[in-house]
């Protein structure tokens, strides 16, 4: 993490994202929010490998079946990172912000970790939504992504979302 930090240069930044995503597939790593800022800070408009392998490297935090092999640590990590993910709105505003760019796995990869995130906290997720106005929309327009695998994953973010929140089903 302390590479990516020290990245200035893009080739840099993606290389050092690149391993991440490696190690936090492989082991489970407990982070606090500002590794979890520093991973956020790496997505770029501009360069949406550096973004994919950001939100990889996220999804893999927060994600209770990885590294497989052992359920109970996996989990734990799971929890651990999701709360560290969680203590601001800024992280969920980030990864809703990038569902704008156009590139396939960049939004495969954020509604999956919305999803990871929403499986783990769902109050607090929709808490961050409804102070972010354009949360939801943002959400709402992947329904016309002309790619099925987006579409149906946006299926299941709105279905996760709206899910006992009756604020969020009137916007939507």
């Amino acid at each position: 993490f302390e590479r990516l930090d020290a990245a200035t240069e893009p080739e840099t930044r993606r290389e050092a994202l690149s391993s991440l995503k490696e190690l936090t597939s492989a082991e489970a790593l407990h982070v606090n929010s500002s590794v979890i800022a520093t991973v956020l800070g790496a997505m770029s408009a501009e360069d949406e490998e550096a973004t994919r392998d950001a939100l990889d490297v996220l999804v893999n935090l927060v994600d209770p079946k990885l590294p497989t092999g052992d359920a109970d640590t996996a989990r734990a990590k799971s929890e651990y990172n999701v709360d560290a993910f969680l203590e601001a709105a800024e992280p969920v505003s980030a990864v809703l912000g990038v569902l704008e760019q156009q590139d396939m796995f960049v939004r495969y990869n954020a509604t999956q970790l919305m999803l990871c995130v929403l499986g783990a906290e769902r109050g607090r997720v929709q808490g961050y939504l409804l102070t972010n106005p354009m949360g939801v929309a943002a959400a709402t327009d992947l329904l016309s992504d002309g790619r099925e695998v987006v579409r149906n994953d946006a299926l299941l973010l709105l279905s996760e979302l709206t899910s006992g929140s009756a604020e969020i089903q009137r916007i939507v």
